[in-house]
């Protein structure tokens, strides 16, 4: 008798541990939206895909910790081809952009250490993707 509790013991123990060791998961926020992010894709609502080249802009989005937030494009030149500011805050899983009176939101699909994809709600584009770069400097333009 003193076996078999040692042995239902075991196998209880045993079954903890492998719920223990299950993959936990985790919601597309455990990530940070602080830093810069630099999109290198975008896909219209047929599908088609777009990914930046030399020829195109390249659009930058840097958030900061305190809620703002500055996005840019910039040609192939390295020259500005227009840059925007305000103030965005994360609702669920819609990140909202507050900017000049008005307020546009865009789902996030998936946020990681290195990756941020967004389902535009309006607009040619249904989906951009976005890698970190890192923190661009933009105190000065806040």
């Amino acid at each position: 008798m003193k076996k078999l509790f040692y042995v239902v013991l075991l196998l209880l123990g045993m079954g903890i541990m492998a719920g223990s060791c299950s993959k936990v998961k985790t919601d597309i926020y455990s990530a940070s939206i602080v830093g810069s992010w630099q999109a290198y894709k975008a896909v219209d609502y047929d599908g088609k895909t777009a990914t930046q080249g030399a020829d195109d802009e390249t659009i930058y989005f840097t958030f900061t910790e305190t809620g703002k937030f500055f996005m840019e494009e910039i040609d192939s030149d390295g020259e500005y081809e227009g840059y925007q500011t305000g103030d965005y805050r994360i609702e669920g899983s819609t990140l909202f952009f507050s900017a000049e009176g008005a307020t546009e939101g865009w789902k996030i699909e998936k946020l990681t250490k290195t990756e941020l994809v967004f389902s535009v709600m309006d607009g040619d584009v249904a989906k951009m993707y976005f890698k970190k770069v890192g923190q661009r400097d933009i105190s000065d333009l806040l």
